[in-house]
């Protein structure tokens, strides 16, 4: 016994010997005598399939294709198919297509009926369901030398499912080649299998012989009914067909964290850190140390907020505060609900300006839509540096403003950088949103912010008239 390869396939392969009486065999009305010849033939070879989570390799059932040794057997019109092979895997090992098969065969007689491939799947109790037929192959002029006719098709089995041959008559058969092989066994139906019937199958021949014929089965991961070895270009069906880096799992997005060439669906280590996927607390991105300094169970290499405060680690960037630290400035206030995350309150915040710090005046009362609509101005002095967001709001009601006092509608915005003294701004309401309106409260709001965080708000209220 040893381990080859052909075909693309790992065989098991042991080799033996036979007598070559001579036997004569009834095939329809007349006797054809069959003469077997004394030779080296290989009678047993056992496919070593790979199975892996999700993922099986092709296999090959049914006769290994030795040399033949007889050609003729009479089983009666119907469905023969091989019942035992020693070393030879005759059932599918898991769900699939067949996508090729092969017979050997003496000649090809014009007259004759072509076969076609059955597929028979047990029910137990020595029950068998016709489960499928290919089409009926046409046989080429042939000599018993010549290699097997191989024939392609595509037709699902299932985990279990054996393969025959569907001939429509005893007179058939004496061009189906066959071997010698002791325990083997042949068993039929008669009349032929039908697709949705089941029935007891018979002994086909009483005699241990070996039909050559065989059948190629590759799995189908996306259930398109294609071969993905051989006949589907998208085997996972995740829509990436020629050079898809992980064919046996759908990965739309092709992510190859460290570069090899492998999918990291197919990896089990994806990013190439030395921690395998299943442990690995960042899969996507190298983490060797796989820190966690939240303890979320999601790594720091890829946690978009190490920290867990609730801000990114790009917005802490943004704003100055420590992305380690989930209270940057330590007053006990988390930094998302902290309004000044960087300088300690006791309320999250220091104390707030005086208003006497900060002033606006300037604003008028009442104004006049017209007037109004070129624009408010206002001005400001502060004895400390401080920067100032205006606003200017109206009310709005169904996207119109209104005598409502919720001051919802914003109309225009201005800023004023960080300085001290007195200053000017001017803001101009949208035309746009005033729209058509010309009776209304508006609001001018100044929220005003010194260095260390401190700030002051003031609202000035303006009635406008026609």
């Amino acid at each position: 016994m040893r381990l080859v390869k052909g075909d693309g396939r790992f065989h098991v392969e042991r080799v033996r010997a036979f007598a070559s009486p001579t036997m004569h065999v009834y095939c329809g009305r007349g006797l054809v005598s069959a003469h077997r010849t004394t030779s080296a033939s290989v009678v047993a070879i056992l496919v070593l399939a790979l199975w892996a989570a999700g993922a099986h390799a092709a296999v090959t059932i049914g006769s290994a294709l030795g040399a033949q040794s007889d050609i003729g057997i009479s089983c009666g019109s119907g469905t023969m198919f091989q019942a035992s092979l020693p070393a030879r895997l005759l059932a599918s090992p898991y769900d699939g297509v067949i996508t090729r098969w092969r017979l050997k065969y003496g000649s090809a007689p014009p007259p004759l009926e072509s076969p076609r491939l059955r597929v028979l799947r047990p029910r137990g109790s020595g029950q068998w369901l016709g489960a499928g037929t290919s089409a009926y192959a046409l046989f080429p002029p042939h000599a018993s030398s010549d290699p097997p006719l191989e024939i392609a098709t595509r037709l699902p089995v299932r985990a279990g499912d054996q393969v025959g041959i569907d001939f429509p008559s005893s007179t058939a058969q004496i061009m189906f080649a066959f071997a010698s092989v002791a325990n083997a066994a042949m068993d039929g139906f008669a009349p032929r299998l039908r697709d949705g019937e089941q029935r007891s199958a018979g002994t086909c021949f009483s005699g241990a012989y070996e039909l050559l014929m065989n059948a190629d089965i590759e799995p189908d991961a996306d259930r398109d009914g294609l071969g993905d070895e051989t006949q589907d270009s998208d085997s996972d069906g995740d829509g990436v067909g020629e050079g898809d880096n992980c064919v046996t799992f759908a990965n739309p997005d092709q992510r190859d964290s460290d570069g090899d060439g492998l999918g990291d669906a197919c990896e089990d280590d994806g990013d190439g850190d030395g921690v395998a996927n299943a442990r690995d607390n960042c899969p996507t991105v190298p983490s060797p140390n796989q820190a966690d300094l939240e303890g979320d169970g999601l790594g720091d290499a890829c946690d978009a907020d190490d920290d867990g405060d609730g801000l990114t680690d790009a917005e802490e960037a943004g704003i100055g505060t420590d992305p380690r630290r989930a209270d940057s400035d330590g007053d006990g206030v988390g930094d998302a609900a902290d309004r000044c995350p960087r300088d300690a309150g006791p309320a999250g915040c220091p104390a707030s300006a005086s208003k006497a710090a900060f002033k606006v005046f300037g604003v008028p009362v009442r104004m006049r839509i017209r007037a109004f609509l070129r624009g408010v101005s206002a001005r400001v002095s502060s004895r400390t540096r401080m920067a100032a967001d205006f606003e200017l709001r109206a009310s709005s009601r169904s996207a119109r403003v209104s005598a409502a006092q919720s001051f919802n509608l914003t109309l225009a915005r201005r800023s004023l950088a960080f300085g001290s003294g007195s200053r000017k701004v001017l803001l101009r309401p949208s035309r746009r949103v005033v729209g058509r309106s010309r009776r209304f409260s508006a609001q001018l709001l100044v929220t005003a912010v010194a260095r260390n965080g401190s700030r002051v708000v003031i609202s000035k209220t303006i009635r406008v008239t026609p």
